[in-house]
């Protein structure tokens, strides 16, 4: 006997979300919503000296779905220091744009 989510007084699992609603956005679906996030996020940046993997990790409405290991991966391969503070990256043009580039890269590939 199979037993419905609406007997068992559960709604269905494909209309609930796994993230909450300030994860977002997505680039594959809204790229151009992706780089004025990112564009945003470093003009808000310039005094900021927390390093840049935990600002990564909790600023999810910008990073979505990024932890500590794919913040981490994406600034070992952007050449970027983990501990380096985001308001270096966003004050030099080329590190930020290589820092850009590898962050649109990653969220395309997922």
């Amino acid at each position: 006997m199979i037993i419905s989510n609406d007997e068992l007084g559960q709604s269905d699992h494909r209309q609930q979300t796994d993230y909450p609603s300030r994860s977002k956005p997505v680039y594959s679906h809204e790229p151009d919503t992706k780089v004025a996030a990112l564009e945003t996020w470093c003009r808000e940046m310039v005094d900021t000296s927390t390093p840049i993997f935990l600002v990564m990790k909790t600023t999810q409405t910008v990073f979505n779905g990024s932890g500590t290991q794919e913040a981490t991966d994406q600034l070992q391969k952007a050449f970027i220091s983990p501990l380096m503070p985001p308001c270096q990256v966003c004050q030099s043009d080329s590190v930020w744009e290589r820092f850009k580039t590898v962050v649109l890269e990653y969220e395309a590939t997922r």
